[in-house]
């Protein structure tokens, strides 16, 4: 069987869907297929190689429809064997040879999996209907519902088939119906056996250890059914044929069913396993026809369910708006963070064609698809504009859904696929060339147009639908911004339009415009996307040459005509204002000139000229701005757990640094080598050593590197070899041409004992003699480091040739330059004199230190040796035309270093290398001003911190906080910055390795007492990286690493900075490395030092954004300083803002108020009740692992419920030590660090104070009982009024607890009661004592002083009684259970007397608001009080603001729009002007709100509560729309007050407040991944499973979603600032926030709908702004919305 091959659809595959390899060099990206052209190929019709009428499998492709085993009854989906080719397509040596092809030119190869069923000729069934075990359940197997009049069984239900009648087939052996959701002969297999399961795993990972690519699932949605098999509800749709009609019924019990869902998750998880075992990414796509609501749950099990949207585009006409809105839906609807795909042809539907009305759109539809972001699926023979073949007859058809269908409808649109199946049409010739003259007739006819329409006609023709196809898939694969930009749409009359861009300085903008219609229309562009484009270049155009828009012209986007049905792809010219990620000093711009020269230049070019001449911004000299990370790689990552890191390991680390924004990785040397200095003694320049891995290793990591667009560095050591190089060897037996290519003299004479004298007394770096005696050749060889590191000899040209040929090697690999090491010391005087003392004290004869070495480094011939090697760099770059880089270690100053500057790219600056102290500003400023006066502009400057042979920074004199200023100094300087790895982290040298565990050559030879002095053992600044806090760091899995790993790397590694710490070394490297990359005053602007003080300051300015002014500064003691930045650079600006600080202030104002004084004005308050938001060590109670929770969701305060210490009687609320952390939350120290960790978020944090009360355990409350002063009256004691007839004490009065009965209880000890308003063991405070109130401020005082942002002050109304103690009034309230409930008295002698407000809470008030005066940082304080309006705004007069409980106590089931009017207006028709209004919809202490007003409301609560003035509060889970959990049985209860009302009474509203405090549900893991499976303090509520964050954060419409965008909106000012109107319409509540200049700020109107039925509502009287004559946007929508956003 051999195969004909198409050569043209050789290059349509290698050169459309896959980059050229120099652009991309193919990668094995983890997310490979996210935005990849994927082409389906139908096998059977793709091409017929040896005539027998059916396409083989001999064609390169991506992914293929069926090729197993099969009988054909549904042409190949019917499997008789999963793991086995039918020999209609190939045999399996066939497939390998496909397999291998398709990945040798790069392409991905992708199977079409059919998991529902497989054929009734597989093994399996045939056993399974033999009842043979195991297989007797393999398939889903029922008796009959019973025997008709006949005899004959009936069907178990009325399920029908996708292909019509029944889904049952009965079979007389088994005396049972099998179930097929498809023809007969495909019987369904049985999901709920495991075994099956097993199966079907088994078989995915048979072919993904084959190699495939990855699976398009076929029929997903059909794997799990009901296992009651209840009949199907008929569906009333009027397209079903009849009865017999599988859209006769309405599919709920055979479809979608989360049971599916569950089997997908499983197959998932193998696709990852076999990733992890061989490190290819898979792919696996979904087949399921379901709504976007129902999308987004297979994404969860998937890489990505197919969208069949543009499917729904039908015609004629074709509509531009239908095309917009199926569009529209994905974008806004799928969350970006997933996949997106389009796909608008396939082997089931008509083809694009028939289904449109005509070919006029053919482009339009191809251009489009592969405009949007993701994947881009395309159906074979959609790029030549096939169409159906409607003259098929019904004797010809073969599918089986049109033969089912009979002749009267087979060709019907829903019944035979026939006719969008047909060959493929490669030429005019005979059978469209799907086979030869004298074959087989194809197994379908083939479409009679094939003469016109076909791959040969269209090759020819630039306009033809191929050529427009290929062209705008080498666009798509050229441009980052198809791979990363975003989209957008819009509708101008009939011309839709798609732009890409991406919101960034510097990237282009990409619009695809068609006329959907018949005439000529004209478009504004520029009026959606603006101010991304003005002009633009045509690139792509559907009108030739002589038509309108010809590619190459220039277009006015303002105004763009169309002629009918066009296509139009075009390049934005002209961006007006360009926008960077971080908050400048003011806008920046960009003269529009500077955009335009590439561009003109480009005119009339083809696409590829028009992108590659604008590729590099920076020019050839990549180099010049580059961020080098230098990897030690025994001590980077060991993947094979032998103690050493290597090559492996690294590459398993690539994405840290595309992470972290390194540019370039450089490696310290991974030559072949015996390790005498560990790599720095090479035995072979060409090979890897073992150790590190072999040459396929480092190709696999050269490749992870360029795929990731990073450079690769290898340090290349051309002073000397190992002593067991092949070429010492031989040097060692004068062995030619190698007896001088090292450096041999013979002894200056011998010593007394005959021993021979070296020729001079030049001293090793590493001390001792540089010189080594050889017995064998009776000569001494020099060696400038370790005896095995012989110096070569450059004197001899073969040497000089032979390292050329070396550093020619590496780079044609690809290798992007080299890191010369040691290159001062290539060259020596030939004269080999002694070289004369240093003078330097403390050194002796054996010491380096002790010579001045001026005849063995720096000599000029060893820059005339460095130039020879800088031509070889040269002239391999020119060659390829990839420039390399060259850099060289060489240790002097600036004047010495500019001598290098001819000999490579540049020498590195050690300058702050040299320093001794890096604390000293003067010494600082000093070695930059150096450089940069010293170094010419045009010359590239570089920076280092650390090497390998220089302790690490941070123990060279720097404190913490310094090491993130010395970070963001070198990255912030101009050129190259060059970091050691672990410096991003602020790794330390470890100082505790022993002598005996010393391997460094330079510490041994220093001895015991010396080897841990700074310039003796390198091994402290050497020891392993630091990943994690697990064995070893993280550096392997426990095998002994060469070198102990660091003490502190529990606390100091990777993973503790860069997910928990925003402020951490890691994050402040990467923001600023970022901010280095890519903004043009990094890049390439000018840089002014000055010190102020002990302040230094750097500033970055560049000619192409004038406006952008960036300063450094670094305080270099540990007291605050003040400086004039504007003095020091005469800067015209007065403000500036923070984009990066190493306190976490990221993004404050300078120059204005240190913290705005009104911050809680508008804030979102998030309260956390801390025994149920996180649980971090598994006791069932941890809320920092969640702070960026927070962020991602908007939330500005977070306010913890009571976490001081208590014996918990009221969890919390009596409280032992006011001043102290209960251990069941942690420590002070814990709550320290997540105050800061907070801050470093920009998160407020409020505690809950608790005043009117303490616990009996309080040591306050201990002493008073003992009468021990000044304690005794620390409380309320009073005596009894008398004693009844048993004896027992009377309370002075008939006052009642919160919680039921007396509010007083009697102490025998004392012999008195006390006064408990909530529970016995909470006695109230006496205010009436000073001291009381002295102790309770000075408690305030203690958490300001730690940094808290406020206070939520519980219960406040209970703190002052009557003095008289009179018995309160009965209060007729018939809500009272009996004469022992709260509410059975009116409490008008416990609860807001004036006092409270006098005397307690404006001392409160007072401490908090001086305290904020004095440390600049102003605190909020919130009262909790539950009174009547008039009562209510009493309390401002002593607060910020009392809380607004009128959303709780207010409403009630079923809410309406006036109820919700009522309690909004019931606080806004009364608030003064200058008092804050504050809303809260929920607390600990009511029902949350989807239980008291219903779930479907949840949404519409959330977006009033975020759309009103002022201070929102939000309680935790509401934003998920938690509910209250009414399963708690009295004996699971624990809330005192539902204990008090006992087991009938326990959960009505007013008693137990359990049912709302049930922990956070997280997910659908163990314990809603509150923790880890450990008990929970309260049951979880069942609903976890699907009422989840993780369910929710990525569905754009659930509450989460439309939450976290309320939120997001609060942010516009109208919704900040703007004034409030109110209004119901029916059962419709309008609020309208207007700012005060309506004309230019957007007004938004929240519109809710609290009927039944939908509504209707005229808004334009009430918002009569310039801005409602344009019409509204809908901007957010709750879940029940008819309306979509946008």
């Amino acid at each position: 069987m051999k195969l004909l091959l198409k050569f043209s659809l050789i290059l349509l595959l290698s050169q459309g869907y896959r980059a050229n390899v120099l652009d991309r060099q193919d990668r094995q990206d983890p997310e490979w297929w996210k935005n990849t052209v994927i082409y389906q190929i139908y096998p059977r019709s793709f091409k017929d190689s040896d005539g027998d009428g059916t396409g083989d499998l001999k064609v390169e492709t991506i992914w293929l429809s069926p090729i197993f085993k099969s009988p054909m009854k549904d042409f190949g989906y019917d499997i008789s064997d999963f793991r086995d080719i039918d020999p209609i397509f190939g045999t399996m040596e066939d497939f390998n040879s496909l397999l291998a092809s398709a990945h040798s030119k790069g392409l991905k190869l992708v199977m079409d999996f059919v998991p529902n069923h497989s054929s009734d000729e597989h093994e399996w069934f045939i056993r399974s209907l033999q009842r043979e075990d195991p297989y007797t359940d393999y398939y889903v197997w029922q008796d009959p519902a019973g025997f008709d009049g006949d005899g004959n069984p009936i069907p178990p239900n009325n399920w029908v088939s996708v292909f019509r009648y029944s889904m049952w087939e009965w079979r007389e052996e088994r005396q049972q119906f099998y179930l097929h959701q498809f023809v007969p002969g495909q019987p369904d297999l049985n999901y709920r056996n495991p075994n099956v399961l097993t199966e079907m795993k088994d078989v995915i990972r048979f072919w993904l250890e084959k190699g495939v690519d990855g699976f398009r699932q076929d029929a997903v949605a059909h794997i799990w059914e009901d296992e009651q098999f209840l009949d199907e509800p008929l569906s009333n749709n009027p397209n079903a044929l009849d009865e017999n009609d599988y859209d006769y019924y309405d599919h709920i019990y055979t479809n979608n069913l989360e049971g599916t869902r569950v089997i997908l998750a499983e197959f998932y998880t193998v696709f990852k396993e076999v990733e992890a075992l061989d490190g290819f990414p898979r792919l696996t796509m979904l087949e399921v026809y379901v709504s976007i609501e129902d999308q987004l749950k297979y994404y969860k099990v998937s890489d990505f369910p197919f969208n069949f949207a543009l499917m729904n585009v039908r015609g004629p006409p074709v509509k531009a708006e239908d095309a917009k809105r199926e569009i529209d839906q994905i974008l806004d609807r799928i969350p970006t963070n997933y996949t997106y795909n389009w796909v608008f042809g396939n082997h089931d539907k008509w083809r694009l064609p028939d289904r449109i009305g005509g070919s006029e759109l053919v482009d339009a539809f191809n251009l489009m698809s592969l405009s949007l972001p993701g994947v881009a699926i395309s159906y074979y023979g959609e790029e030549i504009g096939m169409t159906n073949n409607m003259d098929i007859s019904y004797e010809q058809t073969v599918d089986p859904a049109g033969c089912n269908c009979g002749p009267d409808h087979y060709n019907d649109e829903p019944c035979s696929r026939d006719p969008e199946r047909t060959p493929m049409q490669w030429n005019a010739e005979f059978n469209a060339g799907f086979n030869s003259e004298g074959s087989s007739e194809p197994w379908l006819p083939v479409n009679s147009d094939f003469d016109t329409i076909n791959v040969d006609a269209q090759q020819g023709n630039p306009q033809s639908h191929l050529n427009l196809y290929k062209e705008m898939i080498k666009l798509r694969n050229l441009e980052p911004t198809y791979t990363f930009g975003d989209a957008k749409t819009q509708l101008d009359g009939d011309i839709l339009s798609i732009a890409r861009l991406q919101e960034q300085i510097f990237y282009d903008v990409y619009v695809t415009m068609v006329n959907f219609g018949s005439e000529t229309q004209t478009a504004n562009i520029f009026q959606s996307f603006q101010p991304y484009l003005e002009f633009g270049l045509v690139l792509i155009s559907t009108s030739g040459p002589d038509g309108e828009n010809p590619i190459g012209t220039v277009v006015d986007l303002t105004s763009i005509s169309l002629a009918p049905y066009q296509t139009v792809v075009t390049l934005s010219l002209f961006p007006r204002t360009f926008r960077t990620k971080v908050m400048l000093l003011s806008l920046t711009k960009l003269e529009p000139c500077l955009v335009c020269i590439g561009l003109v230049l480009a005119l009339g070019d083809s696409v590829e000229g028009a992108i590659h001449r604008r590729k590099d911004t920076k020019g050839s000299q990549w180099w010049e701005n580059t961020i080098v990370y230098q990897i030690y790689p025994r001590s980077f990552k060991d993947s094979n757990n032998d103690g050493t890191g290597d090559l492996k390991g690294i590459e398993s680390e690539l994405d840290y640094f595309v992470d972290l924004g390194i540019e370039t990785i450089w490696l310290s040397p991974i030559f072949k080598s015996p390790m005498k200095d560990f790599g720095y003694d090479i035995s072979d320049f060409n090979d890897i050593d073992p150790i590190f891995g072999t040459m396929k290793d480092f190709k696999d990591l050269l490749q992870g590197v360029h795929e990731r667009g990073m450079k690769l560095i290898l340090d290349l050591v051309p002073n000397h070899s190992s002593d067991e190089h092949e070429w010492f060897k031989k040097s060692l037996r004068k062995e030619e041409p190698y007896t001088d290519y090292y450096t041999w003299r013979d002894p200056s004479g011998f010593d007394e004992n005959g021993e021979p004298i070296p020729p001079n007394n030049w001293v090793s770096v590493f001390r001792f003699s540089m010189w080594q005696w050889e017995e064998k050749r009776q000569q001494f060889y020099l060696h400038q480091f370790v005896p095995g590191q012989p110096d070569l000899n450059y004197r001899n040209p073969a040497v000089q040739k032979e390292m050329e040929n070396v550093i020619r090697f590496w780079l044609e690999l690809g290798v992007d330059g080299f890191r010369q090491d040691a290159v001062a010391h290539i060259w020596e005087d030939d004269q080999f004199l002694d070289e004369p003392l240093s003078g330097k004290p403390n050194t002796n004869a054996d010491d380096y230190a002790h010579y001045q070495h001026i005849y063995t480094t720096n000599l000029p011939e060893t820059r005339d040796v460095l130039k020879n090697f800088f031509n070889v760099f040269k002239e391999v770059g020119e060659a390829d035309g990839y420039p390399r880089v060259t850099m060289l270690e060489v240790w002097g100053d600036p004047a010495e270093q500019l001598k290098y500057y001819n000999c490579s790219n540049f020498p590195f600056n050690f300058g702050f290398l040299l320093l001794e102290n890096l604390s000293d500003p003067t010494k600082i400023l000093a070695t930059i001003d150096n450089v940069l006066n010293s170094i010419p502009k045009e010359l590239t400057k570089n920076w280092i911190l650390g090497n390998h042979d220089r302790w690490r920074v941070s123990n060279r004199g720097l404190n913490d906080p310094l090491i993130d200023a010395f970070n963001i100094l070198t990255l912030g300087l101009p050129g190259v910055t060059v970091t050691y790895y672990g410096e991003e982290l602020g790794m330390t040298n470890n100082m505790n390795i022993s002598f005996e565990n010393t391997v460094d050559p330079s510490g041994c030879n220093c001895g015991s007492d010396l080897y841990l002095t700074e310039f003796c053992s390198r091994d402290p600044e050497r020891t392993p990286m630091q990943w994690n806090n697990q064995v070893n760091a993280g550096f392997n899995n426990g095998a002994k690493p060469w070198l102990p790993i660091n003490s502190n790397a529990d606390e100091l590694n990777v993973e503790s900075q860069r997910y928990d710490s925003p402020s951490s070394h890691w994050n402040n490297y990467r923001i600023m490395a970022n901010l280095k990359r890519s903004h043009p005053a990094f890049a390439s602007g000018e840089a002014q030092t000055q010190l102020d003080g002990n302040v230094l300051a750097v500033a970055r300015t560049s000619e192409v954004d004038p406006d952008s002014v960036f300063v450094i500064l670094i305080n270099f003691v540990n007291t605050d300083e003040e400086v004039d930045i504007l003095g020091d650079f005469h800067s015209s600006k007065s403000e500036a803002t923070v984009v990066l600080g190493t306190l976490g202030k990221n993004g404050h104002d300078i120059g204005q108020d240190r913290q705005d004084p009104d911050w809680w004005k508008t804030t979102t308050v998030y309260q956390i009740y801390p025994r149920s938001f996180k649980d971090s060590d598994n006791d069932g109670t941890g809320i920092q692992s969640e702070l960026d929770y927070f962020v991602d969701l908007g939330i500005e305060t977070v306010w913890l419920s009571p976490i001081f210490k208590s014996p918990m009687k009221d969890f919390g609320y009596d409280v032992s030590d006011f001043i102290d952390i209960d251990p069941i939350f942690g420590t002070l120290e814990d709550f320290k660090d997540l105050l800061e960790a907070a801050h470093s978020r920009g998160l407020k944090i409020v505690m809950d104070y608790v005043p009117n009360h303490s616990s009996d355990q309080h040591e306050w409350f201990q002493k008073s009982l003992e009468k021990e002063d000044p304690y005794t009256d620390y409380y309320v004691w009073e005596d009894a009024i008398g004693f009844d007839n048993n004896g027992d004490p009377i309370p002075p009065n008939n006052w009642l607890s919160y919680f039921r009965y007396s509010a007083w209880e009697w102490n025998e000890q004392r012999q008195q009661f006390y006064l408990h308003q909530f529970v016995k063991e909470q006695p109230d405070l006496n205010y009436r004592n000073p001291l009381v109130l002295k102790e309770m401020q000075d408690v305030l005082t203690f958490w300001m002083e730690l940094g808290v942002d406020g206070f939520r002050m519980d219960a406040v109304a209970y703190m002052w009684e009557d003095e008289q103690l009179l018995d309160e009034p009965l209060s007729g309230d018939p809500s009272a259970l009996d004469e022992f409930d709260y509410f059975y008295l009116d409490h008008i002698y416990t609860n807001n007397l004036a006092e409270t407000r006098d005397i307690i809470l404006a001392a409160f008030d007072q401490t908090i608001k001086e305290f904020g005066a004095q440390d600049g940082y102003p605190r909020v304080n919130m009262l909790e009080v539950y009174l009547d309006i008039q009562d209510h705004l009493q309390y401002y007069e002593c607060s910020d603001f009392p809380f607004n409980f009128y959303l709780i106590s207010n409403t009630a089931q079923p809410p309406s729009a006036v109820m919700m009017f009522d309690a909004i207006n019931y606080l806004l028709d009364n608030i003064e002007e200058d008092q804050v209004p504050n809303w809260v919809l929920g607390n600990h202490d009511n029902w949350r709100v989807g239980y008291r007003l219903g779930p479907k409301v949840v949404d519409t609560m959330n977006m009033i509560l975020l759309t009103l003035p002022g201070v929102s509060v939000s309680y935790y889970g509401e934003e998920i729309g938690m509910t209250n959990n009414m399963n708690i049985t009295f004996e699971q209860t624990v809330d005192p007050s539902g204990c008090n009302c006992g087991p009938q009474d326990y959960n009505e509203e007013v008693c137990s407040r359990d049912p709302e405090r049930t922990p956070m549900q997280w997910n659908n893991g163990p314990n809603a991944g509150f923790n880890e499976g450990g008990p929970t303090w309260l049951p979880l509520n069942d609903n976890y499973v699907s009422v989840n964050v993780e369910n929710q954060r990525d569905d754009p419409y659930s509450h989460f979603s439309i939450y976290k965008k309320m939120i997001a909106l609060r942010q516009e000012t109208a919704l900040r600032f703007g004034s409030t109107v109110t209004k119901t319409i029916g059962n419709v509540l309008v609020v309208g926030r207007i700012s005060e200049t309506p004309e230019t700020v957007p007004t938004f109107v929240l519109v809710a709908n609290f009927a039944e039925t939908s509504a209707t509502v005229d808004l334009s009287e009430m918002f009569s702004t310039p801005q409602s004559d344009t019409g509204v946007v809908v901007v957010a929508t709750d879940l029940q919305s008819d309306n979509s956003e946008g």
